[in-house]
């Protein structure tokens, strides 16, 4: 698992200039990311490790979710947290983690969901305009939010050291 804030979190980080003894944004970050992941994972959570490697810090944590099955075998089980099985509960659990600790960190945009709910508008709109009457006046369509495309790290970098 990676836990990484937009970077632009981190550029506005005045304690790293101006040095007010106060804790920077990284070490915010760090403390309360391992804080959150030892409350949902506990001893599951076998490792952490913070990196300055990509465009922002971040945390890498390796989670292993043990359990012992009815005969006392050791098992490994994904399922047995909930923000492994569903990671949107996983990215609003440690969204309102960093929210309460108000450090001016928030859950970022569902953009996919806002997506999906223009595309199902705009479907029952459509179906809406071609039942319609001459002259009956029904709703209009959304503008559906532009789609971000995934781009592997090795191609980004490449993108970077082109530019």
């Amino acid at each position: 698992m990676i836990l990484k804030p937009n970077k632009k979190w981190f550029e506005n980080d005045l304690t790293k200039f101006f040095g007010d003894g106060g804790p920077t944004r990284e070490q915010q970050f760090e403390e309360l990311a391992i804080a959150w992941l030892k409350a949902e994972f506990g001893g599951d959570c076998v490792r952490t490790r913070a990196d300055r490697d990509e465009d922002a810090y971040h945390v890498h944590a390796v989670i292993v979710p043990r359990t012992v099955t009815a005969d006392g075998r050791p098992m490994l089980q994904p399922p047995k947290h909930a923000v492994i099985l569903d990671y949107l509960s996983g990215e609003d659990s440690v969204g309102a983690w960093f929210k309460a600790a108000d450090i001016s960190l928030v859950r970022g945009e569902r953009r996919k969901q806002q997506i999906r709910e223009a595309l199902e508008h705009n479907a029952s709109v459509r179906e809406a305009q071609a039942a319609a009457a001459p002259g009956e006046v029904v709703a209009e369509v959304a503008a559906v939010p532009e789609h971000r495309r995934h781009v592997s790290p090795r191609k980004w970098r490449d993108e970077q050291e082109r530019a």
